[in-house]
């Protein structure tokens, strides 16, 4: 008996795929953001995946071609529906990287000691009539406050021994460092 070896060619996908990478703003861990695609043909046609530590995701298993929109949401950043990919069955279409902009912000400032020589272990507190944030301060009197929600605050600063300042009413927006 002869043995005949024949190759069959590697096989094309019968579907196609999507994949890229979400890049979330003031962080390292981009995981959890929820990724959608719709076909635009067929709003009906819609898949959903969340992205990976690293900001991967893929979507495998589309059997139709054509346009489809991606959303791109999670808690905490603004969302992003500026993006569409056209998908043929057999290929993977990439998507260029989309970076998410944060809906919050981060305050920082100084504080300092009338008579001190250093400014340590000041409690800095951050207030509106929704939300609240507090802070110690470091030897330098600084403090840093992050993922603040937008909103007008006030600022209270207090140590034993010392009468409590106040900063008056300021507007904090999303996606800005402000320094006070």
């Amino acid at each position: 008996n002869t043995i005949t070896e024949i190759t069959i060619p590697t096989l094309p996908l019968a579907s196609g795929a999507v994949a890229g990478t979400v890049i979330l703003s003031e962080i390292e861990d981009y995981s959890g953001v929820v990724v959608t695609l719709t076909n635009s043909d067929v709003a009906t046609e819609v898949y959903t995946e969340v992205s990976a530590v690293d900001g991967t995701y893929r979507f495998s298993g589309l059997k139709k071609g054509g346009t489809y929109l991606l959303t791109f949401s999670k808690d905490g950043y603004v969302t992003d529906k500026s993006r569409s990919v056209d998908v043929t069955v057999g290929t993977v279409s990439s998507v260029d990287n989309v970076i998410l902009k944060s809906t919050t912000a981060t305050v920082r400032g100084k504080v300092q000691l009338e008579g001190a020589s250093t400014y340590e272990n000041v409690t800095v507190l951050l207030k509106n009539d929704k939300n609240q944030y507090t802070a110690t301060t470091d030897q330098k009197g600084e403090y840093l406050i992050n993922r603040v929600i937008p909103g007008t605050y006030s600022l209270l600063a207090s140590k034993d021994g010392f009468v409590t300042g106040q900063v008056g009413e300021f507007v904090i927006e999303p996606s800005i460092e402000k320094q006070i």
